[in-house]
């Protein structure tokens, strides 16, 4: 009986051993194929500068994250050298841990320098790394080497590497090749500067404003009987107004990403344009540490390279009295309409059609998001959401029923806490970005809201706002194709959607 008892005890403990030496075995391969390895490069513009670097958060022989931040060396070119390094997920999470590299620069020059880890230039050989940077420790501006206050010539800068969630196994050759820029700036000095945008900021070429030129000398409009010539050389078009853009999204079979106007911050859901002080910093690929708001350059092709175009605002109500749709909500109501469902990334019908005393989707089904494959895009990822309530703030005012934060909707959709990515500017909005004048017909902001589509022939498009107007309960405010404000039935499907967000 007691040999049989202790068979037993043997038994449960070589199965035991079975089971660790698996789990063993199992975290040692997992561990081993988590490695991240490589360099960080620095191109400086006529700067002389010094820097080091450490890293921590990686696993260290015991498997453990390292606490207690490791130097970085150089290679013969002058680049830090990352090293082997695994990730651990023996940390707090069980995941992956983070791994933190921090950076150490010394102005040298005789001038004050700005540094930015250059984040759109950085590459992966495996696109399971995540390379990020704090919003705060993203970019520097460094006094000249003689300031007299020693804390100002030297800063620091950080940015991490982590795993995409799920992961199992990255390849270690070559994984992380980071750059850092180094230059020149007019930025004054103690400035708070971020650098997260993990796409280029670019401008406009010469060339490019002179074919929107072209294009707009050619355009003439009829008004109070009269023709006028929207644009001369004496105003501006928006790419002079706003030279400095960001690329998201590209729609499938067109070669050129869509161009996001830089047109503008937000504070408080209050739109206001640029600062020379803005502009400066985003001609050296900087932005100020505010939220600014980006514009499609050009109105949503909702039907990439035809001749249709067009989304209607809305395209399901009853077609008389107040206009009502299914949410009790008048056509004109942004919160129910069919182009915020648009901009949300809901298969959406572009027209309407009329049935039994109503308006009922038709026409083709739409989808921004895979349209423009915009969820894969790195910028998508980081946009700031807007609130249901938020865009109702200086919306305008309204003659049918409109959406409002006390209703007490249960649709996910209608909270007032819910979040959207993309939106269409207000009346109050645009009336900021392109200073409207509408009694003066040549004026050059109106002349700068003239936009074309994307994968479209280059005659003008009309664009929805997301206003509301007071004489009818399904009229809505646009901009239509001469950049004057005009309204239009929200049914209509010939007024395109330009998106705005947050960053």
């Amino acid at each position: 009986m007691k040999k049989r008892k202790f068979n037993i005890l043997l038994n449960i403990a070589t199965l035991c051993l079975c089971v660790c030496a698996i789990a063993i075995g199992v975290y040692s391969a997992k561990t081993a194929s988590l490695n991240v390895s490589g360099t960080i490069g620095f191109t400086a513009h006529n700067v002389e500068y010094d820097v080091t670097g450490t890293i921590v958060g990686h696993s260290g022989t015991d498997g453990m994250p390292v606490t207690t931040p490791v130097a970085l060396t150089k290679d013969s070119s002058g680049n830090l050298v990352l090293g082997d390094r695994t990730f651990s997920d023996l940390g707090t999470s069980g995941e992956a841990e983070t791994i933190t590299v921090e950076l150490t620069f010394t102005n040298k020059s005789a001038f004050a320098i700005a540094v930015k880890v250059n984040l759109p230039e950085s590459t992966t050989a495996d696109s399971n790394i995540i390379i990020d940077s704090p919003k705060d420790h993203s970019a520097l501006i460094l006094a000249d080497k003689n300031a007299t206050d020693s804390t100002t010539k030297t800063g620091k800068l950080q940015f991490t590497l982590n795993v995409k969630a799920g992961t199992q196994e990255i390849s270690t050759a070559n994984a992380v090749s980071l750059k850092v820029d180094l230059a020149k700036t007019d930025i004054a000095v103690g400035t708070s500067v971020r650098a997260d945008l993990p796409v280029e900021i670019k401008e406009f070429t010469p060339e490019y404003v002179d074919s929107l030129k072209t294009t707009l000398n050619n355009l003439k409009i009829q008004y109070g009987q009269k023709d006028y010539i929207v644009y001369n050389d004496t105003v501006k078009c928006y790419a002079e107004r706003y030279p400095y853009y960001v690329e998201m999204g590209q729609a499938t079979g067109v070669s050129e990403k869509v161009n996001w106007l830089i047109v503008g911050t937000n504070e408080n859901d209050t739109l206001s344009t640029l600062t020379d002080q803005d502009k400066q910093a985003l001609s050296e690929g900087l932005m100020l540490n505010k939220t600014y708001t980006m514009l499609s350059e050009k109105v949503l092709n909702a039907e990439k390279n035809t001749t249709n175009y067009g989304i209607s605002f809305q395209n399901k109500y009853t077609n008389s009295g107040s206009y009502l749709n299914d949410y009790g909500y008048s056509a004109q109501d942004y919160a129910t309409s069919n182009i915020r469902n648009y901009l949300k990334g809901a298969d959406v019908n572009r027209n309407s059609k009329s049935s039994s005393g109503s308006y009922i989707p038709d026409g083709t089904s739409v989808n921004l998001l895979t349209d423009y494959n915009l969820t894969s895009d790195p910028l998508y990822a980081k946009i700031q959401g807007r609130t249901l309530t938020s865009l109702y703030a200086n919306i305008g005012t309204a003659k049918g029923t409109i959406w409002k934060s006390s209703d007490n909707k249960t649709e996910e959709n209608l909270q007032p806490t819910n979040q959207d990515k993309l939106w269409l500017l207000s009346e109050t909005e645009m009336t900021e970005v392109f200073k409207f004048a509408e009694d003066f017909i040549n004026s050059s902001y109106r002349a700068s809201a003239i936009t074309t589509a994307n994968g479209v022939a280059s005659s003008p498009a009309s664009w929805w706002l997301r206003s509301p107007i007071s004489s009818s309960a399904s009229i809505v405010r646009n901009v239509y194709l001469d950049g004057r404000l005009s309204d239009f039935d929200a049914l209509v499907g010939n007024v395109w959607s330009r998106a705005a967000f947050l960053f």
